[in-house]
């Protein structure tokens, strides 16, 4: 956990990101605020990535989050959000 916490700060996203995700699914509760805030972003384009990033790594603790993105009135949000829960059930 250690480690992955350090990693975790990485300034190379190709790094940051397995370190995030990696904590997320053991229910860190600080990499699971981070994954969330990406969910709740303003920019469409941040909610999408991040919730693909949420399946692409298998963060489940955080379906229920995608699963009420996937029913947002932006369809550029709703439609990557549904694959992404879809990915992840």
């Amino acid at each position: 956990l250690g480690a992955l916490r350090v990693l975790r700060t990485d300034p190379d996203p190709g790094t940051r990101r397995p370190a995030v995700a990696a904590l997320a699914r053991l229910g860190d509760r600080a990499a699971l605020r981070e994954l969330a805030d990406g969910l709740a972003a303003e920019e469409a384009s941040i909610r999408a990535t991040t919730a693909a990033v949420i399946a692409s790594e298998g963060v489940s603790w955080l379906w229920p989050d995608v699963q009420e993105l996937a029913h947002s009135d932006d369809p550029a949000t709703a439609l990557p959000a549904a694959e992404a829960a879809e990915h992840l059930r």
